[in-house]
């Protein structure tokens, strides 16, 4: 066999063992993808679902689930969203039945004060009239001046009662935003809504006892003012002259005086 004939056989040979290798050649294995993460599920003492924690493949995070609400706990939630609301809703636009009241308190706070400052002016200007009367001096300058000077005090006390008013209206006002802000200071802190319903009522009755404060406050301050103890100093004078034997002709000069002389308060 010549030289040519044995190479050729042996490449027929390792072509055919290169074939068979290959037919046999064993095949890569198919390995699955690693298992997703376990998700985590809680329950509490009694059984009930407490939360869970999914995995998400697609954010390759784990994504937590609140358990799912009671009846009770949705009717909680929903009175709280309601309670939420009217509140926010009262701050931004006071209730029409709100601004009423502000202007009955003020109505009658003022009213109780010109009842007790009104019927002491009269009182002080009867008194003047008596005295001045008992001596002859009705119509002259010392009683002119002495009843405009008194006129003046009314009109200082009037402008006076009407800015407290003003003030006790702005009082009751403050008083119920201050409420509205505490009611929800209150849920953010988590309260139930039956402690809120609680702070309803305690509200209510304060708004309700509001005419009866605005009496007593008026009464107090009316007592308080300046006119008062000028017009009570007054009076007090015009009993002096009157149970004082003065004759007319000698005590003229005195009385002008005397009336017009810088009353301490």
């Amino acid at each position: 066999m010549s030289a040519t004939t044995v190479m050729a056989v042996a490449a027929v040979f390792s072509a055919g063992v290169a074939m068979y290798s290959a037919a046999n050649q064993p095949k890569t294995p198919n390995i699955p993808p690693p298992p997703p993460p376990a998700s985590y599920y809680y329950y509490d003492e009694e059984g009930y679902p407490a939360g869970e924690q999914v995995w998400d493949p697609e954010k390759n995070a784990y994504i937590y689930k609140p358990p799912p609400l009671t009846e009770e706990q949705k009717e909680e939630k929903k009175k709280r969203q309601e309670i939420r609301k009217q509140m926010l809703d009262n701050i931004s636009q006071t209730p029409e039945d709100r601004v009423k009241a502000y202007e009955e308190y003020a109505k009658a706070f003022s009213d109780a004060m010109h009842k007790d400052v009104d019927q002491r002016y009269q009182d002080v200007v009867r008194s003047t009239d008596e005295s001045m009367e008992a001596r002859g001096m009705t119509g002259s300058k010392a009683y002119a001046d002495t009843i405009s000077q008194l006129a003046q005090d009314k009109q200082a006390a009037d402008v006076d009662i009407a800015n407290k008013a003003v003030l006790a209206k702005e009082q009751l006002a403050q008083a119920d935003k201050d409420y509205w802000l505490r009611t929800i200071a209150e849920l953010d802190a988590g309260r139930r809504t039956d402690y809120l319903m609680q702070l309803q009522q305690q509200q209510a009755a304060a708004q309700a006892a509001a005419q009866g404060t605005a009496g007593l406050l008026a009464n107090y301050n009316a007592d308080s003012m300046n006119q008062f103890r000028k017009w009570e100093a007054q009076m007090e004078k015009n009993r002096y002259m009157t149970n004082t034997m003065l004759d007319t002709a000698s005590g003229l000069a005195f009385l002008y005086g005397y009336y017009n002389k810088p009353t301490k308060t």
